[in-house]
C-alpha cells in the first residue's frame, strides 16, 4: 500500500514539491498535447477512411491507422490520466484504476514504436 501512496500522493506532497508556475506550465503543456493529439489522430483515422476510394496504397494506409490508434491510445491512456493529476493535485480514481493504467499504459506506446520499426521494411 506504501507504493500506492507514493503514486497517488496527496495535494500537500504535490504542493510542495512544485512551485506555482511549474504547475501552470506543465498543466498548459499537457492539455496542448492531449487537444493536439487527439484532433490529430481522429483527422489521420476519419480521413483514411474517407480518401479510401483514392488510389492509395492499402497497406500503408492500414499502418497509418494503426500509428493513429495506437497514439491515441497513448493520449487517451498516459497524458489525459497525467492531466487529470495535475489539475486536481493528486490521484482521483482509487486503486484499482491506478493499477489498471499503471500495467496498460506502456502497451500502446510498445504498439506505436513496432509501427515505425515497420515502416523502413515496407
Amino acid at each position: 500500500m506504501a507504493f500506492l501512496q507514493n503514486i497517488s500522493g496527496s495535494a500537500e506532497l504535490y504542493a510542495d514539491t512544485t512551485t506555482l508556475t511549474e504547475r501552470t506550465l506543465l498543466l498548459l503543456y499537457v492539455l496542448v498535447v492531449t487537444v493536439l493529439g487527439m484532433v490529430g489522430n481522429v483527422i489521420v483515422i476519419v480521413g483514411s477512411f474517407a480518401f479510401r476510394g483514392h488510389h492509395n496504397d492499402k497497406l500503408s494506409m492500414v499502418l497509418f491507422r494503426n500509428l493513429a490508434m495506437a497514439d491515441f491510445l497513448c493520449v487517451v491512456l498516459q497524458v489525459i490520466p497525467t492531466l487529470v493529476v495535475h489539475v486536481r493535485q493528486g490521484w482521483v480514481w482509487g486503486e484499482k484504476m491506478c493499477l489498471f493504467i499503471g500495467a496498460v499504459r506502456y502497451y500502446p506506446a510498445m504498439a506505436q514504436m513496432a509501427m515505425v520499426f515497420l515502416m523502413p521494411l515496407y
